[in-house]
């Protein structure tokens, strides 16, 4: 849904299609996480939309028209079909910028019983360029990935960049069996508290003031649908 918002800025959309509205973005059929838009494509297979973002690079590939960039989650790495793709990928060159957001957290699972190695071993087993990020802070991870965007740009893909962050909330309605003192560790590096302090009192409650309103109306909006 962040990453959505992020592209679209669409609320009402997202909204009315995780109601069941035919308002919404794909009519009400995709629900939570089958999500598509111009530029933009989500499906609720884990670890399902990195072939369907190699199959876009190689669209941009032919046609000489940019690059594909995919998300996706630690957890994913435990599908076979990634390492088909990343296998494909690196022997066709494709413009595949991969971002992996590892929070060390599989949904309920700590990554140190379910994965043995790294992540970064996984993608330079297949001879991937990859860079990794200890960051919360938004500028540092932008001009991290605008330095490995514009480097496949030049030079070809595809690429990687693991960024470890975390996930403070629980990943469903009730599955968080998570150590509540290493959520309370994180809370003081999140992006916000990383960030907030660059903003003065007064811009920030504006701010979260104009975000809290719009969400309201957006929200009042959708339910009038």
């Amino acid at each position: 849904h962040g990453h959505y918002l992020a592209w679209t800025g669409d609320v009402v959309g997202l909204l009315a299609e995780i109601m069941g509205k035919p308002e919404g973005v794909v009519g009400g059929i995709g629900g939570s996480q089958h999500v598509c838009a111009p530029g933009f494509a989500s499906n609720g297979v884990l670890g399902g939309t990195l072939p369907a973002a190699a199959g876009i690079a190689w669209q941009r590939q032919l046609t000489g028209s940019g690059i594909s960039c995919v998300f996706v989650g630690d957890g994913a790495l435990g599908e076979g079909v990634v390492y088909e793709t990343l296998n494909i990928a690196r022997l066709w060159r494709l413009p595949l910028f991969v971002v992996v957001e590892d929070n060390a957290w599989s949904q309920s699972t700590p990554k140190r019983i379910n994965m043995a190695g790294s992540i970064a071993g996984r993608f330079q087993a297949f001879d991937w360029p990859v860079r990794e990020i200890e960051s919360t802070d938004i500028h540092e991870i932008s001009q991290v990935a605008q330095q490995e965007i514009q480097t496949l740009r030049q030079e070809g893909g595809p690429r990687a960049l693991i960024i470890n962050t975390y996930r403070l909330c629980h990943h469903s309605k009730s599955d968080d069996g998570r150590p509540q003192d290493e959520v309370q560790a994180r809370v003081a590096n999140e992006p916000l508290r990383v960030h907030g302090p660059r903003v003065s009192k007064e811009a920030r409650a504006a701010i979260e003031s104009e975000v809290q309103q719009a969400l309201q109306e957006n929200e009042d909006r959708v339910r009038a649908l």
